[in-house]
């Protein structure tokens, strides 16, 4: 819209996509323009994310509000609107410098198209003082939407029409990573538009003037390239109806776009069952692609249910078209969607319908996809493992026909490393793994892919022990997430958490309690500060600050960790367990053994109410009370409690498990407490054995006190040579502890064990 409200077109794809047009380009459309929202998101000499959309305020490290938020939502209309952001600067400190001068630019072009009503807007938003912004984002809203011309409203007919319609509809869903999101999803929309006008154009020319290409092959082309216009157009039409959920899932919806290579693969093209020869035909099938891709759209924003009431009534209508490509396509769509809403029976049936309408249709792509399906429904959601690996040389053979699409294959690769994995198959999983991110880094180096092949790789490795590689795989997918979706968007935290545990389990408390602060700071903005995940992870850092020895703050974390799971959860729930024990574990080490009691007691009593008394987890707040007893030298207590610990784990968990070695080292410590130092010491020998085979799970404190009961109980037993030996092994296991100060305590205990007047 210009300065006399006329309406001008600004941008091709966009415009397309807002008029939910598939109209082909004029021929002489311009190409070369740069898009408004084509900018890269990584640009030469600066950060990615956070940086660019910094207000003021936290460039100066000051207190920050709801204000910083408006200011990176107009950041990113800004660059939206005239294709630049409003602060330059090629560095960080740079980009520091332009924001504070308070000063934004005023872009060469195209600013004509902007009204001056609209930038003035934006421009109070970036305003330098958060007093001199808008009072909120409902008031930046509103002013948006007011028309003070009375004409069209501005964001209806042009390319910066819909990167408008987008930032509304997206700032409106108050997700405080709304503006980030947008700005990454905006760029990518027009640049799959535009790579789609450049397709377009070559294949265009590929016939009427290089005459390289028949006619026919161009027709192929040009019913690929609608079909992605339609999706990309189904899309973009959703997204300007977002809510939450739809912003969640922006980036991936966006990433998950068919890409465009497609249309230009000749042999794949020419080798499809042509459209219906009819009419009616021709116009039903079109129209059922179309429908379909709203359902896509739908299933990929996160919507199964309103997915599968989109795709459901297509079912009927291509079983009477006759077509078999589109009958195999809306076959696949609902059987994802049925799997989605949790009826993977149903949905097994379906694909399996689907892969052989698929074949039929000679469109082994297809094919693929819907085996994967299978397997994952069969093996994962079903537990029917061996029937699903079973699939993976069906789906080789159909992936190799079709051309052999690395993304396809990657994606049966890593379903089947963690089926493997499932079944304690660690090194073939670990194998296929390593496939699956091979095939993804062919691809693209830095897609979502490869960050999911990591996760998938990290897990394998925890589970078969290897922290160190758990958590290399874990970081490098950190990174990428933080790269696709932005540093404060959900999908991240979750990376982060994985992250932290293992940390966490390495005794990297320091780093641990780092990465989940961080972690709890998007959940609290994105779920809410009283949200059960909250809790959980305020927990998990009340339980670094115990291990840190923290203990006034821990204190105050366990006890808020507590408040938010009992309002969530109800008093009675036994993942109350977490927080109890974080504040019965500080009252031990203080020493105050009847508060230590209240909370170990009461965490026992809701896990034995809820799970019974022979249950696993039961187990656990059991140990918690095992421990007080032996703290308290009521060794007898003590004794029947480590035993009933013992028998639930050796009962429930593979023999030689660290934890039954915890177990152990509890009935060793009760026995020499009891004086029956011969009975302690076999204990002992077991589960110290047991406890070093899976070191890399145990914090070094806690192997290092296992090895240091040992000491004790063979000194008392005569065998001074074997005290030494694992005294030295207590000291090895001390030098790692964290923080430096309970490492210099560790050491302490340790020496005065060592002076020889000690008993």
């Amino acid at each position: 819209v210009g300065r006399d409200g006329q309406v001008r077109v600004t941008d091709f794809g966009l415009v397309g996509m807002a008029r939910g047009s598939v109209e082909r380009a004029p021929e002489d459309q311009p190409l070369g323009r740069a898009s408004p929202l084509d900018q890269p998101l990584t640009r030469t000499g600066a950060l990615l994310g956070t940086p660019l959309y910094m207000a003021p305020e936290q460039h100066l490290l000051l207190p920050v509000t709801a204000q910083v938020d408006q200011f990176a939502f107009c950041v990113a209309l800004h660059e939206a609107l005239y294709g630049v952001p409003p602060f330059r600067g090629a560095t960080v400190r740079e980009l520091r410098d332009s924001v504070l001068s308070g000063v934004p630019v005023r872009p060469a072009a195209p600013a004509h198209d902007v009204p001056p009503w609209l930038r003035s807007i934006v421009l109070r938003g970036l305003a330098l003082s958060p007093g001199e912004r808008w009072p909120d984002m409902d008031g930046l809203l509103d002013a948006l939407t007011r028309d003070p011309s009375a004409r069209r409203r501005w964001w209806v007919g042009a390319g910066a029409g819909l990167a408008g319609a987008l930032a509304h509809a997206f700032a409106a869903t108050g997700r405080p990573y709304a503006a980030d999101t947008f700005g990454r999803v905006a760029g990518a929309l027009d640049g799959y538009a535009r790579s789609w006008i450049a397709m377009r154009t070559a294949a265009c020319e590929a016939t009427a003037v290089r005459h390289e290409q028949s006619p026919a092959l161009l027709d192929r082309r040009m019913q690929c390239l609608d079909r992605r216009l339609v999706e990309l157009g189904a899309l973009s039409a959703l997204f300007r109806g977002s809510d939450p959920i739809v912003v969640d899932r922006a980036v991936s919806a966006t990433l998950g776009l068919v890409p465009l290579a497609a249309c230009a693969d000749a042999d794949g093209l020419l080798a499809q069952v042509p459209l219906p020869a009819d009419p009616p035909g021709r116009a039903e099938a079109t129209a059922l692609r179309g429908e379909l891709a709203r359902a896509t759209a739908l299933t990929r924003a996160g919507k199964p249910k309103e997915a599968l009431a989109a795709v459901a009534p297509l079912v009927p209508r291509s079983r009477a078209l006759g077509y078999a490509p589109v009958l195999a396509e809306v076959l696949l769509q609902l059987g994802i969607t049925q799997r989605d809403v949790g009826d993977p029976r149903v949905a097994e049936a379906t694909v399996i319908e689907a892969a052989r309408t698929g074949a039929e249709a000679k469109d082994d792509t297809l094919v693929a996809k819907a085996l994967i399906e299978q397997m994952w429904i069969v093996g994962y959601r079903g537990g029917r493992r061996a029937e699903a690996l079973a699939l993976t040389p069906y789906i080789e053979a159909a992936v190799t026909r079709a051309g052999g699409d690395p993304i396809v294959l990657g994606g049966m690769y890593r379903y089947e490393a963690i089926l493997l994995n499932a079944e304690a198959r660690f090194g073939e999983a670990l194998a296929v793994a390593e496939r699956a991110l091979a095939l993804y880094q062919r691809a693209n180096p830095d897609g979502r892919e490869v960050a999911n092949a990591l996760i998938t790789m990290g897990n394998i490795h925890s589970d078969r022990d290897d922290l160190a590689q758990a958590r290399a795989a874990y970081e490098r997918a950190h990174a990428i997430y933080a790269l696709l979706y932005g540093p404060n968007h959900p999908d991240v935290a979750t990376a982060q958490t994985n992250l932290a545990n293992v940390l966490f389990k390495q005794g990297k408390l320091a780093a641990a309690l780092e990465t989940y602060r961080a972690t709890l700071v998007i959940s609290d903005r994105v779920n809410g500060p009283d949200s059960q995940r909250s809790g959980m992870l305020l927990s998990n850092v009340g339980m670094v600050l115990d291990g840190l020895e923290q203990w006034d703050e821990a204190h105050a974390v366990n006890l808020r960790a507590l408040a938010v799971y009992e309002k969530n959860l109800g008093p009675d729930h036994p993942d109350l367990v977490q927080p109890l024990s974080n504040l019965g574990d500080e009252m031990m080490a203080q020493q105050r053994w009847d508060q230590a009691e209240t909370y170990y007691a009461r965490a026992l009593a809701v896990r034995e109410k809820a799970l019974g008394k022979d249950n696993l987890r039961t187990a656990y707040a059991l140990e918690m009370m095992t421990r007080l007893r032996l703290a308290q030298h009521r060794s007898g207590e003590a004794l029947a409690m480590a035993r009933r610990v013992l028998a639930i784990r050796e009962h429930a968990m593979a023999p030689g498990h660290q934890q039954i070695g915890e177990a152990l080292m509890l009935v060793a410590e009760a026995e020499a407490g009891l004086s029956h130092v011969t009975d302690g010491l076999a204990a002992a020998e077991r589960g110290v054995a047991m406890m070093a085979a899976s070191q890399d799970k145990l914090a070094p404190a806690e192997l290092g006190d296992a090895w240091l009961t040992l000491a004790r109980i063979a000194r008392r037993a005569g065998l001074r040579a074997r005290a030494q030996r694992a005294a030295a092994e207590a000291g090895q296991a001390y030098d790692r502890v964290e923080p430096e100060a309970k490492r210099a305590r560790k050491r302490k205990e340790l020496a005065a064990w060592a002076t020889p007047h000690r008993p």
